[in-house]
């Protein structure tokens, strides 16, 4: 059986598996029947298979879990008494927050940092084929598509007065796999979520199950978990312009690959500090300032590895697994971390679990204040959702500030992003971190 034949087998199970959950619906049942659920579980597991077999085939792609709709979750959690074991989950839900559940639809995805956004619109059967960003900028920007006719069938529509053109999402997706290569919150595991809307609605558990021993014949306590929403909201992020002489992206081989490389790097930056820090107005909150995350506040010198070890200890106590923990600091940070030494004058050694963790990284997208205070962000990165349009805008103009007069060309991209936090509780910020000269000082 062929990757399509069985792609198109396993969507015939879950969409039977939907099935059921309407008719109950429609029958005014909250919950599911005992029966339907076993039929629900079959389904599912038999879904589940397929995907494996497919995976084996084509390498991963999506997360199981967000094939199973909103509402049928609810109804699973409902059902939960003595033992945290969900039927019909497929074996995803069972340990912890396995939260990226979508309120009824497919068209929200969960994608690991080895999961490309091609590879999610290829699976909705928009084919990236041979299609080259770099190609389509050029035509974008020159009006000369010889040599990238697919792009610019692609492209399928003329740019409107002002010179804007809308993205298909196969090249969209290939801008933002450029740019999350690059994200340091994706390398410590950040998942993205490809929008297709304004706004994208997902579950969220907010705490694990509860499980309880209990004596022969006495009855048991249920286990409550509580579902919450994790609201996705577009917001507008311009990148550029990039001012570029007219000559030079004519005769320039890789001059597509150059202005490419500017707008995904700082789309990188951008998104990072938006995740981690958070704006003000207009956009994300940020890590940093999500209420109910953990924190240390050192506010003092950074001279020794304590406030990492405080912060490892609160996220074991959340039952954050220490092999899911990463770690992003400022290049302050880092750079004084190196510099650390003992009262031999030695380098300080590091605690095991610091020096046992996998994801350390660096970004100069955590500031250091005027105070000369930084601050890091450590947990199981996991929980941060980054919430990525699938239709970006490229606008280019040659008559927008001096471009006319030096004959250059002005390259500005525009996406709608978001981030959100999953739990809170997986993430602790340590601040306060005095690893600077105050300015004026």
């Amino acid at each position: 059986m062929s990757v399509i034949e069985l792609q198109k087998k396993r969507a015939g199970l879950i969409q039977r598996a939907r099935d059921l959950l309407d008719a109950s619906e429609d029958h005014g049942e909250r919950d599911l029947t005992k029966s339907d659920r076993q039929d629900f579980s079959a389904l599912m597991a038999e879904a589940d298979g397929l995907t494996e077999k497919i995976e084996k085939t084509e390498g991963p792609h999506l997360y199981r879990s967000t094939d199973v709709p909103f509402s049928l979750l609810e109804a699973q959690l409902s059902e939960i008494r003595d033992v945290a074991i969900m039927p019909g989950m497929a074996g995803e839900m069972v340990a912890g927050a396995r939260e990226i559940i979508q309120r009824g639809t497919l068209e929200g995805m969960a994608l690991r940092s080895d999961q490309r956004l091609t590879d999610y619109v290829a699976a909705k059967g928009q084919s990236v084929g041979n299609l080259s960003v770099e190609k389509a900028l050029l035509g974008v920007v020159l009006g000369d598509w010889r040599g990238a006719e697919e792009e610019r069938d692609a492209m399928g529509t003329s740019p409107d007065g002002l010179g804007r053109y809308l993205v298909p999402s196969p090249i969209t997706s290939q801008v933002f796999d450029i740019a999350r290569s690059k994200m340091v919150t994706i390398a410590a595991g950040a998942r993205t979520v490809p929008m297709d809307s304004k706004t994208l609605s997902l579950a969220k558990i907010t705490e694990d199950c509860g499980l309880e021993w209990k004596e022969e014949n006495e009855a048991a306590t249920p286990s409550t978990v509580t579902l919450d929403q994790v609201l996705l909201t577009a917001h507008t992020l311009y990148a550029g312009p990039v001012l570029a002489s007219l000559e030079l992206l004519r005769d320039a081989v890789n001059a597509g690959q150059v202005v490419t490389t500017a707008i995904t790097g700082a789309y990188a930056v951008e998104l990072d500090r938006a995740s981690l820090a958070g704006i003000d107005e207009f956009g994300p909150l940020g890590l940093a300032q999500t209420p109910n995350i953990g924190e240390v506040d050192h506010d003092a010198a950074l001279a020794d590895y304590s406030p990492f070890i405080e912060a490892y200890e609160m996220l074991l106590t959340a039952n954050v697994d220490p092999a899911s923990m990463s770690l992003i600091m400022s290049p302050a940070v880092d750079a004084t971390l190196e510099g650390l030494t003992d009262k031999n004058d030695q380098p300080l050694n590091a605690p095991r679990f610091f020096e046992n963790m996998r994801r350390k990284l660096t970004t100069s997208s955590i500031a250091t204040n005027e105070a000369g205070d930084s601050y890091c962000v450590m947990g199981d990165f996991s929980n941060l959702l980054i919430g990525l349009g699938m239709q970006m805008t490229l606008e280019a103009s040659n008559y927008s500030g001096t471009a006319w007069e030096s004959y250059q060309a002005s390259i500005r991209g525009v996406l709608r992003a978001d981030a959100q936090v999953l739990r809170p509780d997986q993430f602790v910020l340590i601040s306060g971190l005095a690893v600077g000269e105050p300015i004026g000082s």
